[in-house]
């Protein structure tokens, strides 16, 4: 019975080194666990530290942009509406002139060929 009960415990100790030496589920799971909270934890201050940025932009923005933005908006809109209504004449007057040289085109080749005819 001493032999089986060595034998026992050293088919044990070499199950033991077996799973020891190829069986690395432990570890793996271990080394998993550690890089998945690594990278959760890294990721979530960085995230958070890109939301105050933006939170501190924005708030800049708020604060300061908006109000010289109306400003310059009030100071160069009207020049720019001005320059609008002038363009736009320009091109009414273009248009009637080119309506009204359509016209005498006509005309003229109306005039010219009465004189032919007659």
């Amino acid at each position: 019975m001493a032999e089986g009960n060595i034998l026992d415990r050293v088919l044990k100790d070499i199950g033991d080194v077996q799973c020891r030496l190829f069986d690395h589920r432990p570890f793996v799971q271990g080394e998993t666990k550690f890089i998945l909270r690594e990278f959760e934890e890294k990721r979530k201050e960085r995230e958070v530290q890109q939301m105050f940025e933006m939170l501190e932009m924005v708030t800049e923005i708020k604060e300061t942009q908006i109000e010289k933005a109306v400003k310059l908006g009030d100071m160069h809109l009207c020049n720019l509406t001005g320059h609008f209504e002038v363009a736009l004449r320009m091109c009414t007057n273009i248009v009637e002139r080119e309506e009204s040289d359509k016209k005498r085109n006509i005309w003229n080749k109306d005039e010219s060929k009465e004189r032919k005819s007659g």
